[in-house]
């Protein structure tokens, strides 16, 4: 079970590259189109890959925990919901845009940006096994 967890969790790392690159390449392909194209698609799939990742490590770490298995350091606890909500904040905040081109632009950046700190929180949370 404790294999499953850690599989679980290098799938959302890898994956929280990816939303990194796809948000770049999506705001990218944004500005140089005056916010008419991006590539929006491959971001959502990217994010849906990571909390889809995160939730199912959250589970089997939920599991684990009732079966008696702990992390060897309690900040586990914390960093663990913040790898699921790290995301959709940043996606919530950068979708406040105004105008449509700026906001979609802007939302990509912002996704890029969560996706930075989600890998951070994430290496945090192999550091704290």
């Amino acid at each position: 079970m404790v294999t499953l967890h850690v599989i679980l969790a290098v799938v959302a790392t890898a994956a929280s590259l990816v939303v990194i690159a796809s948000a770049i390449w999506s705001a990218a392909s944004g500005r140089r189109s005056g916010g008419r194209r991006d590539h929006r698609s491959a971001v959502d799939r990217a994010v849906l890959t990571v909390l889809g990742g995160a939730l199912a490590a959250g589970l089997v770490g939920a599991v684990l925990l009732v079966t008696g298995s702990r992390p060897a350091d309690a900040l586990h606890f914390v960093y663990g919901p913040a790898a699921v909500i790290a995301l959709p904040i940043a996606i919530w905040v950068g979708a406040r845009g105004t105008r449509a081109g700026s906001s979609r632009v802007r939302r990509d950046v912002w996704t890029a940006g969560g996706g930075v700190v989600l890998l951070g929180i994430m290496l945090r949370l192999f550091a704290t096994g």
